[in-house]
């Protein structure tokens, strides 16, 4: 019996456990198969608001590889809820909040008009060109260079919002969750060079 069809038979616990101990790749692959639906879903329920707030729906399912992860990571099985209930949970925060967010920047654009419209149209995450500079400074000198591709995708200015860790998985040859780790690694080096300058803040 091959290594996928035993997860098959594994509880979402066993999976989660895994990816909290061993950071495992089959395991978070294995909860993705098993409750996409469960995200597709909720962002369904969203999807008017969505379009009115001008979030797209598919770039907001293309996260859903992320919030599966970010799930496992917080989730509890001591509290008695099913994991299927947290991710529910955690996938509806994510909409909400990416909604609010969105809602958030558009105010702050109406409200000042410092910023020229291809700034505008940027992610909001790094907003002075000194600042992508500083940061693009420090993931040139890592030894891991897939961080800076990482950041270098995710970020572009190609996209209107961030690329989804599906894509970027797809685009680098690797896992959505060694994106991820990779993204939060680089996050957790440019905060500590940083120091006390506050332009990571919201990647």
């Amino acid at each position: 019996m091959d290594l996928s069809n035993q997860l098959k038979k594994k509880t979402d616990n066993h999976l989660v456990n895994q990816i909290k101990l061993f950071q495992c790749n089959s395991s978070l692959s294995e909860l993705i198969n098993r409750h996409s639906g469960i995200c597709v879903t909720i962002c369904q329920r969203y999807s008017q608001v969505l379009s009115v707030e001008g979030v797209s729906l598919d770039e907001l399912k293309g996260d859903k590889d992320y919030v599966i992860y970010q799930a496992a990571l917080s989730y509890n099985n001591s509290k008695s809820i099913k994991f299927s209930s947290w991710l529910g949970n955690c996938m509806k925060y994510y909409c909400l909040n990416t909604i609010n967010s969105n809602k958030k920047k558009i105010k702050l654009q109406e409200r000042y008009s410092i910023y020229s419209p291809s700034e505008n149209e940027s992610h909001n995450l790094i907003k002075k060109s000194e600042d992508v500079e500083y940061i693009n400074s420090i993931l040139s000198k890592l030894k891991d260079k897939r961080i800076g591709e990482v950041y270098s995708l995710r970020y572009s200015p190609d996209h209107r919002k961030p690329l989804s860790w599906k894509k970027i998985s797809e685009k680098m040859g690797i896992s959505s969750q060694t994106a991820i780790n990779l993204h939060d690694k680089g996050k957790r080096i440019i905060k500590k060079k940083a120091n006390s300058k506050k332009i990571v803040d919201s990647i």
